[in-house]
């Protein structure tokens, strides 16, 4: 999943995933079958998320 920040406190998701290769395309043909559409990009608010804090490494 891919997600982008375009501004105004939304967040761009786009849920995309790549496509059968050559072979299993012609597989898939020769069956008759096909894959599901992939789901649209969607916009959603961004929620306030507690920011991480860098831990500081052992002295020792």
């Amino acid at each position: 999943m891919c997600t982008s920040a375009p501004g105004a406190g939304k967040e761009l998701i786009m849920p995309r995933s790549t496509g059968p290769d050559k072979d299993l395309s012609l597989l898939l043909t020769r069956m008759d079958l096909a894959l599901p559409q992939q789901p649209p990009p969607s916009l959603r608010k961004l929620t306030n998320r507690p920011q991480r804090i860098a831990r500081e490494s052992p002295v020792g």
